[in-house]
């Protein structure tokens, strides 16, 4: 657990967008198993149940979509 750590510095957050982050291959895992924390002006997205990190270069927490942002199984 934890050895996936990505970075991606090109991500345009926000309902309408088309960059996702795709989680749909982990069949039980839902929005609420995510920690997101804002790093400075980074933005940092945790799998609790991986220890897996994403770290979003440049985009602030607050402007994800819950429903556009990200997929789910």
């Amino acid at each position: 657990a934890g050895d996936d750590d990505d970075t991606i510095n090109d991500f345009t957050a926000g309902a309408s967008t088309d960059d996702v982050l795709d989680y749909s291959s982990q069949s039980s895992l839902t929005y609420s198993d995510l920690s997101i924390a804002q790093v400075g002006g980074d933005t940092v997205i945790t799998n609790t149940v991986t220890g897996d990190t994403v770290t979003l270069i440049g985009i602030t927490s607050s402007n994800l979509d819950q429903t556009d942002d990200f997929l789910f199984a």
